[in-house]
Parts: structure tokens; sequence; C-alpha cells
């Protein structure tokens, strides 16, 4: 073997393997930073996909419960109409349009009574139809809302999964509320818009294999698709994270999570995508070291050739030097060799330069590569730590210890990463609940032995007191020195807690209040134009408890009212609409037995964010009994007791009130003449029976709207109202002279003729005010008294002499008794 051989062979050995392991090295650190990035990445879509699709059911679910505890849902089930036709029904079946249609996820709603039967649905040719051997229906019917399908929908023939709730009444289960998902609103909603920037997707599964939400919508619902194959693997798998052929021959990157219901996502990603570009620099690396060997080698080569050739020509030169021909050769030589040595050291350099330059590019875009890597996993961690909660990775231990966490996780039991480790020292039990810590410890346990992910909530003690609410879902990533690590989301959920729990004291309360009081509460929409009252309205007024297109309906209140109690409540519904937020007035309402009811109207409004009202609720309250004894009360304390006339403080009262109009009146006051005699002679009984006899005969000798009352033992005043001095005062001196005659004719079993006398003033004539009327009144009173007694005389006028009116059957006045001479 020659020189050169022997000098190159090792060399290029040497070169080679370096070569080859510097590219390797570089290729191998850029392929595992890429696979280690597309883990995170799917792990971290899983977990924020799996929580939308939970909140959303969640959403799904709670709406279905406000639906179901509507007044119109439990109405319809305690007095069903004979026909899907009747009222109630079509007002439930606008009801649960109007749910579908607030609510995308859910594509019908359907209300079966306690006999399966479909009495209500958005779909009218379901009416009457049975569900009683449907399983949703048996699990709903004892309580439970459920989830189950997927099932062909009998009016679209499409599958879907259904969702029922029960309907509660008076504490027990009346009905069940059924509704199928949307699940191609779901699909576009969550699973579309995750494209793995760009390199894969995402799609859901039952547990079974059959695919229910694929960006591929030929593959939903279908059989014998790929992914059921996946599943069967993927279930059988530990480590939720796998590489798998799928049909086409393509390798998927793929993982997958567990949703409380059984249902399954899976997240896939073509591996020669993401690869791709650590392939591509494979082969330039490859490329780079083959060229940069072939040209060391190359160089090398030269190089020795070179130099053997120079000491050749060495050998040569002193073998002519000393045969004597030493000027010629070094001349010759010295120009020419050395020129050629200084070039081909010269090309030499620069090629090696080459070289370097090239095996430095490699190794840069090896550096990039590597950057790019770091990267992603720097971005993943920001979207980690932006996520709303925490997440973190425990051990599966007697205390939950915490391997990494995000900022948010520490943020939940208020103490920073530092402080956390300070007070529990990393073991996440330790700030758990102490009454909630073994129901933790058992999620956790049950899910390893089940291979179902963990969902479970509990509370945790934060660092100033309080008590925090978390929900938890995590899943198993794999085993740390054979202990189970778990990877998890923890969101705060206090508020909803609250929020639900708040709901169902409010309902509870409601209900406890309709079924002890015995008020009737409504509810008016402004938007639909409809009333809803509580049942008591129907039992006591005969009358629906819905009244659609209320205003314009004949049983609307205002047509319950007297004519002047519907002006009052319009008015109140105008001040309302003007923006009065309650109001309260007492109205008579027609019932169909009693007839008119005093009734207690209290209101108030409910408004939107403009101060448009769009609800208002309100209570009826039946005072009649109460009124009425308020109304006894009120004559009580304004009336005579003897006479049941006015009283002396009410007749004046009344008599000023009337003066204030500026009409003109005539005001009488009458005194009985030698009463005091008819009480000492007769006795006071008999006395009494006197004065009551006057009263009624004054009552009924003047007018209904005359003011008559008692303001002394014996003494009485009537306010004739609207008079002329003309002819209106003739027509009064008649009903005095009739009064006169009528009080003689009054027989009362003894031997006693009742004579008054009457004086007469006039308004606004003889005063302005009620005294300076009764003043003059009284001094024509005496002008009486002393000319004999039992006649009238008007203030001003001289009386004229008047003959006694006689006693029925009487031939002449008898005598008047005579008593005492001031005796009046």
């Amino acid at each position: 073997m020659s020189l050169i051989a022997r000098m190159i062979i090792p060399i290029s050995v040497i070169v080679t393997l370096a070569t080859s392991f510097i590219g390797w090295k570089a290729y191998s650190d850029a392929r595992d930073s890429v696979a280690e990035a597309t883990r995170i990445l799917e792990i971290s879509t899983l977990d924020a996909v799996g929580r939308e699709l939970t909140t959303v059911m969640n959403l799904t679910r709670q709406h279905l419960l406000t639906v179901a505890d509507r007044i119109a849902i439990i109405e319809l089930l305690r007095n069903p109409d004979e026909s899907p036709e009747g009222e109630r029904s079509k007002l439930l079946t606008r009801h649960l349009r109007r749910a579908v249609f607030d609510f995308p996820s859910i594509d019908g709603l359907a209300v079966l009574n306690s006999r399966g039967t479909v009495i209500a649905s958005v779909n009218p040719g379901e009416n009457s139809t049975s569900r009683k051997t449907s399983p949703y229906f048996q699990k709903a019917l004892q309580g439970a809302q459920t989830l189950d399908g997927p099932f062909v929908l009998p009016y679209t023939q499409e599958k879907a999964f259904i969702i029922s709730t029960p309907i509660y009444d008076r504490g027990k289960v009346s009905g069940v509320l059924v509704g199928a998902i949307n699940m191609e609103h779901l699909t576009r909603l969550i699973v579309d818009p995750v494209t793995l920037n760009g390199m894969g997707y995402v799609f859901v599964c039952t547990p079974g294999g059959s695919v229910i939400m694929h960006r591929d919508r030929n593959k939903m619902f279908a059989a014998n698709v790929s992914e059921q194959r996946f599943i069967k693997e993927a279930t059988a798998d530990k480590d939720r994270f796998l590489e798998y052929r799928n049909p086409q021959g393509q390798i998927m990157y793929s993982a997958y999570t567990a949703l409380p219901n059984g249902w399954i996502i899976v997240a896939a990603a073509s591996k020669e995508a993401m690869l791709a570009g650590v392939r591509s620099l494979r082969s330039d690396i490859i490329l780079s070291c083959a060229g940069a060997l072939l040209l060391v080698t190359l160089l090398i080569y030269l190089i020795l050739r070179k130099v053997t050739g120079v000491l050749q020509e060495g050998v040569e030169f002193a073998e002519r030097v000393a045969s004597g021909d030493l000027d010629r050769s070094l001349n010759i030589r010295r120009e020419d060799e050395l020129g050629k040595l200084a070039r081909a050291l010269n090309t030499m350099v620069q090629r090696l330069k080459a070289s370097f330059s090239m095996a430095e590019e490699r190794a840069r875009e090896a550096e990039e590569a590597s950057a790019r890597a770091t990267e992603t996993s720097q971005e993943l961690e920001a979207v980690i730590n932006g996520v709303r909660g925490g997440v973190a990775r425990l051990e599966l231990t007697d205390s939950l210890r915490v391997l990494w966490a995000n900022a948010g996780f520490y943020a939940l039991a208020g103490r920073s990463h530092a402080e956390y480790e300070q007070d529990v020292h990393d073991e996440a039990l330790l700030v758990v609940h102490p009454d909630d810590r073994a129901h933790l410890l058992g999620a956790f346990r049950s899910s390893l032995a089940s291979n179902i992910p963990v969902h479970t909530e509990y509370r945790i003690l934060r660092r100033d007191g309080g008590v925090v609410w978390i929900y938890l879902q995590a899943s198993l990533v794999g085993h740390r020195d054979g202990v189970p690590v778990f990877q998890g989301v923890f969101v705060d959920v206090s508020k909803q807690k609250n929020t639900m729990r708040a709901l169902e004291l409010e309902q509870q309360r409601n209900r406890i209040v309709a079924e002890l009081t015995n008020d009737i509460i409504f509810e008016y929409d402004y938007d639909t134009d409809e009333m809803t009252c509580s049942e008591r309205y129907e039992t006591i007024f005969h009358k629906p408890r819905v009244i659609p297109n209320y205003r314009r309906h004949q049983d609307n209140l205002l047509n319950m009212l007297l004519p002047e109690d519907a002006k009052t409540l319009q008015e109140a519904y105008r001040r309302i609409e003007q923006g009065v937020d309650s109001y309260a007035l007492t109205l008579r309402l027609l019932q169909p037995k009693e007839g008119y009811q005093w009734y207690s109207i209290r209101f108030r409004s409910i408004r939107d964010e403009t101060g448009r009202a769009i609800k208002l609720i309100g209570q009826l309250t039946n005072i009649h009994h109460q009124k009425l004894e308020e109304d006894r009360l009120r004559h009580e304390a304004s009336t005579d007791l003897l006479t049941q006339i006015y009283n002396k403080i009410t007749t004046e009262h009344l008599v000023s009130l009337e003066l204030q109009e500026g009409r003109k009146h005539a005001l009488i006051v009458v005194d009985l003449d030698k009463f005091k005699y008819a009480n000492d002679t007769f006795g006071h009984l008999f006395g009494d029976s006197v004065i009551k006899a006057v009263a009624s005969t004054l009552s009924a000798t003047f007018r209904a709207t005359d003011i008559v009352g008692r303001t002394g033992g014996d003494e009485f005043v009537v306010l004739a109202k609207d008079i002329s001095l003309s002819d209106g005062l003739e027509t009064l001196k008649a009903k005095c002279r009739r009064l006169s005659v009528e009080l003689a004719h009054v027989t009362l079993g003894q031997d006693y003729v009742i004579s008054a006398s009457i004086g007469i003033s006039l308004f606004p004539r003889d005063g302005k005010t009620y005294a300076e009327l009764f003043a003059k009144a009284d001094a024509a009173l005496y002008q009486i008294k002393n000319t004999g007694r039992g006649h009238f005389a008007v203030y001003g006028e001289v009386p004229k002499t008047e003959t006694k009116a006689l006693p029925s059957g009487g031939k002449g006045m008898p005598p008047m008794p005579q008593g005492p001479q001031n005796d009046a």
C-alpha cells in the first residue's frame, strides 16, 4: 500500500465519524423537541376543547332546568288540554320554540307527561306519541337528568343525543322535558375551528367508537371508519399518547381524554407534517456531511500527493546537484516548484474555508430548528399560563404532591409559588377543605382504576381564610418512579355555585310562598303581551291563569272593575311605563259569586339596561272584609249613635265643605219644644224615641243629597243645598210647614205631641261660614220661641202667625203640656 493511502484512510474515517455524530445529534435533538411540543400542544388542545364542550353541555342542562321550571309547563301537566290544539298546549309550544331559538345547542324540545305521552313539542308530528319505553324517560322519571344516545329522531330520521330533565311540581316529578342535542351546531362551534396549526384535527366519539363530532361530516355516526379502530387501541393504552398508522398509511401523533358523560375527545396530528422541517434538516445534514467528507478527502489526497511529489523532485534535484548542474536546477526549480506549492497551498486554504463555512451553515440551521422548538414550547407555556384558572401536574401520593403548576394554580389558593411552597411544601391536599379531602383522593384513585379522567368539584382554603369552589378535570399522563402522574385544569366556580344556590333558594321560596299565601301573584310580559297568574286566580275568578294578548283579551283586569276603578288602574299602568318602579292601589274586582270585592293591588316593574319596562310582577290581596270594617268604623265615628244621622263634628265639617263650592244654600236649625218636660214626665227612653222619630222625619222630608245632623240633645241642623232666593226659598218654607205637620202626627204611645221651632239662614246672604249661618238661624229660631213655638222663621223676615198642625184623627190641637217656663 502506498504512503498516500496509508495516511488518507485513517484521517477519512475520523472525519466521517465526527461529521456523522454532529449531524445525527442535531437531527435527534430537533426531532425530540418537535415530538414534545406536539404532545404538549395536543394535551392542551384536549383540555381546552373538553372544558368548552363540558361548559356547553352544563349550560344546556341548566337551560333545560330553567325551561322545566316555567309556570306554563307545570300548569299544562296539571290541567292538560283535550287536544294539542288547546290554548295551553299552543302557549306551551310557543315557550318551547322560543327556548330552542334562544339556545342553538338544542335542536328540538318536547314535554312528556308521567305516562310518557308527548303533550307539547316544537315538532307537531310528535304530539300524542308515546316514549314510555325510552330509557331516558325512565331515568328522568326517577329524578335524574340524563344524556343518552344516539337515537334516530322520528321527525328528521337523523341521529342525535337526547338530554332529558325531570319537571317538578310540589316536590314530585310530574313530567319530563326532552331535548335533542344539535350535534352539527356543537361540531361547528367546538371541533371545526381546531386545526393544530394546520397539521391535524380533533374529533369526538362514544366509548363504543361511534364518531359523533368530526370535521368530515360523512364520518359522523357512520360505521367502520378508521377512528373506531383507533379508539379500541387508544383505550387500552395507559399513556394517553401514542402513534398509530391510519388506513392511508400515515403515521399519526394522537392523544385523547374522556368527558364525565363518557364521550372521548381525540386530537390527531400527522407525524409527516410535524417532522417535515426536521426531515428536510436531516437531508441537508447528510448531504453537507457527505460533501465535506469528499472535499476533505480530496484535499488531503492532493496535499499528500503534492508533498510526495515535492520530495521526489528534491531527490532528483539533489542528484542533479551532485552531477554539477546546480545553477540551472536551482533557477528552474526555485521559480517553478515554489510557485506551484504556494498556489496549491492557497487553493487548499480556500477550499478548507469553504468546507468550514458550509459546516457552520448546517450547524446554524440545526440551532435555528432547536430555537423554533424552544419558542413553540414557550408559546405553549404562555397559553397555559393564560388559561382562566390553573394547570398543574400532581403525583398521586397521599398528599397529592405538586410537580409543576402555572401561576393561575397558585393564585386560586391566594398564594404565590414561594408562599405555596412555604405554607404546604407543594402538598396540594393540605389546602383542600378537610371535609373534601377524602372525596378528592377517592376521585383520583377511582380514575386510576377505571382509566376515566377525573371530573369533580371541591373546596380549597385560601391564605386569607376564604373558601373557593374548584372544578377539576384531570387525566393520567404517565408515571414517575412508579407513581402515577396526573395533569389537570383547575377552575374557580365559586360564583356559579353561589348563583345556582341562590336561584334554587329563590325558586323554592317563591314556590312555598305561592302555596302558603292566600294572595294572587301575577307576572306580565311586555314583549309577549302575556299575563300569567298563580293557581288561586283561576279558583277565585273562574278565568284562565295564562292570558295571551292580554291588552285586547276579554279577561283583562280592566274589564272586571267598576268604571272609576278602571281609570285608576290605567293611570297606574301609565305611571309605570313613564318610569315609576312600584305602585299600590285599592280597587273593586268582580267575583262570579260574591260580586264586587275590594282588593289591594301592588306591583313592581323589571327593566332592561335602557330603562324600558319588560316585566311587571304584582300581588292581588282580598281586603274586602277589612274595607267593610274600616267603613263601619268610619261610619260610627261620623254618625250619631242614637239616630244614625251625622253627629255634630261631622255635620259642621260637611257643611263647611259645601260652603266652599260657592252655590246658594239654606241652613236650618230645628229645636224641639218642651223636650225636657217629655224626658222628666215619661222617662229618658221615651225621650230617645222622640229624638229618633224627629231624625227619621227630617231625613224623609229633605233630599238625600241634603245634610242632616244632630248637633245637641234636642237640636238638629239641616243644610238644604242649591236653592235660589225666590222659588227655592218658597219650596223650603213648604217643607218646613210639612215637617211641623209630620212631627205632630207622630204617635209614640203617650199623651205627647211633638212640636219644634225652626230657624232658617241663607248662604251667602246671611253669612259666609258655618258659625255665621248658625248664629243667624238660631236667632230666627228664638224669634219663634218667643212668639209661641211650633213655627219657622227666616232670618231677617217678620214671622207670620201659622195655624198649628192637628194630630191624626184629632179635632184640634190639644194643649201643650205645661212645663217649667224656662224650658224652651
